[in-house]
């Protein structure tokens, strides 16, 4: 077990399929026992220090090595996005700490990430919740803006319907 006390400059990843960095000759160059066939797959990543931002009243800033899946987004960066190439949705909730998880944000959460996809077959549920937790239903307050929204999305076809008549493309409507 090591334990560093300084945070290095960077790290090497040795990938796999990658056969072109850029630098290989440099590392030959600096120590010629380093075998060309697995210098080639190497990737230099460097340490990285987000910009400042404020969370109950303190100021934070993380520092560490960007490594992930290259398609990873939160439930706020996918809202109004259809991911059809599928979904993995981590569902685990914070429970503990100061702030735990209300079940109502819980369930929005689940809400936005659940409606990415366009077909149930395109989801994969990691840390999914209880089936009775689904089953109970959305939230009151959930439901309520979902009324909302069908209600504004039926007049909205109705209009659109209207025009469509109104411009002689009565053909075009289903």
């Amino acid at each position: 077990m090591v334990y560093l006390r300084h945070l290095p400059k960077g790290i090497w990843v040795r990938m796999e399929k990658y056969t072109v960095a850029p630098f290989k000759e440099s590392l030959r160059r600096h120590d010629n026992a380093l075998i060309e066939a697995e210098t080639q797959k190497l990737v230099f990543v460097e340490v990285r220090t987000s910009d400042a931002f404020h969370f109950q009243n303190h100021t934070i800033t993380r520092t560490g090595f960007p490594l992930s899946h290259g398609r990873v987004i939160t439930c706020t960066a996918c809202q109004g996005r259809t991911m059809a190439a599928g979904v993995i949705i981590d569902c685990g909730r914070h429970e503990g700490g100061a702030h735990p998880k209300h079940a109502d944000d819980w369930w929005l959460d689940l809400y936005v990430m659940l409606s990415r996809a366009t077909r149930l077959e395109d989801l994969l549920l990691m840390r999914a919740p209880p089936a009775s937790f689904l089953l109970q239903g959305p939230p009151a307050s959930l439901r309520q803006q979902l009324e909302k929204f069908a209600a504004r999305a039926a007049k909205c076809r109705h209009r659109a319907a209207k025009l469509a008549r109104e411009l002689g493309f009565e053909e075009f409507l289903h």
